[in-house]
């Protein structure tokens, strides 16, 4: 079973309160983050919260919100109403930014290509070859 895209699951206005202290001046990322931006990424990713029941949708967007708020939270000891709630504040992976995010085999090894593109996803914290997806 197939359902609409990710916006009849995500709507703007829950968009805003879920990450709601996104565009405060604190955040390094102020106007980066947009809802418009959320649903034309999630387009692009064919069958991303758009396959299965509702409940199986939701969980899906949910896991990934949850995963990427929390590694670009503000994460400061004294951010208001606790550190994790400053998710989407960050532009890159908060406290892991020297990480080698490609882990060679002999199937996948590593490349500029590879390394280059593990830039792109350290938001993401993935941890493997992109060639290996």
């Amino acid at each position: 079973m197939s359902g609409g895209g990710v916006g009849s699951i995500i709507t703007p206005a829950l968009f805003d309160q879920m990450l709601k202290n996104r565009n405060d001046a604190k955040c390094q990322g102020k106007g980066f983050y947009t809802y418009n931006a959320f649903i034309d990424a999630s387009n692009a990713f064919d069958g991303f919260g758009t396959v299965g029941d509702t409940d199986t949708r939701k969980r899906e967007i949910a896991a990934f919100l949850a995963h990427t708020s929390h590694e670009t939270a503000g994460k400061w000891e004294t951010a208001p109403n606790d550190q994790y709630s400053w998710g989407y504040c960050s532009l890159q992976e908060q406290g892991n930014n020297q990480v080698d995010y490609c882990i060679a085999s002999t199937d996948f090894p590593c490349t500029s290509a590879t390394t280059t593109m593990a830039q792109l996803e350290k938001p993401l914290g993935l941890t493997f070859s992109p060639t290996q997806i």
